[in-house]
């Protein structure tokens, strides 16, 4: 596309996204988006590794407004605070 570069690709297993809907108990279709959410962001240059939170406040907000449930920030930082306790 001549003027608008590529930002990257988004590549999602299927397999774990299966996995990880049915570890928090919603559809596969809920899980893909919620990995297509996530997933834009970083194409969009956000890193969650480095910023100062403001990909996980920008993926929360975009969780709400499109109805999916917690998002992926969210779920690995609660998994990784579990794993301190």
């Amino acid at each position: 596309m001549k003027g608008h570069p590529i930002a990257g690709d988004l590549a999602i297993s299927l397999d774990t996204a299966t996995r990880q809907a049915r570890s928090f108990r919603h559809s596969l279709e809920v899980e893909v988006r919620i990995l297509m959410l996530h997933g834009l962001l970083h194409l969009a240059g956000f890193d969650h590794e480095i910023d100062s939170g403001e990909m996980a406040a920008l993926e929360e907000q975009l969780r709400r407004r499109f109805r999916l449930p917690t998002a992926l920030i969210a779920r690995a930082q609660s998994t990784r605070q579990r794993g301190r306790a």
